[in-house]
């Protein structure tokens, strides 16, 4: 008796684990992909402010989690993109406190900002 309802639970349980594994994947295929095209789309329509970010979510059918984990992906990719430009800015200030700047009227300011110099 007791071996036998044993039995029926690990049937059952295994029943259940084959129902779960397939609606997993079931889910997987039907998962919606995002191109990039759409991703910038959506978040910057997000920038907008037009519409509050829960109901652009609703509209697109995007968790919010989802949607600002876009917006830092690309915020990453804008802070890359700027990098060099951070960087040629460092060696334009370096080479201009060094003395260098003179030539073209440039000085370093009181805060380390790049200035012109008047007259």
């Amino acid at each position: 008796m007791i071996q036998e309802l044993s039995d029926k639970f690990w049937q059952a349980e295994a029943r259940n684990e084959e129902t779960k594994r397939f609606i997993r994947d079931i889910k997987r295929i039907t998962r919606r992909k995002f191109s990039a095209e759409e991703k910038i789309r959506i978040v910057l329509e997000g920038f907008r402010r037009d519409t509050p970010i829960r109901d652009l979510c609703r509209r697109e059918g995007i968790r919010p989690g989802t949607y600002y984990a876009w917006l830092k992906d690309f915020m990453e990719a804008g802070k890359e993109r700027l990098a060099p430009f951070k960087v040629a800015g460092a060696w334009v200030l370096n080479a201009v406190s060094k003395g260098f700047g003179g030539w073209l009227g440039l000085r370093v300011g009181s805060k380390g900002t790049l200035t012109f110099r008047k007259g």
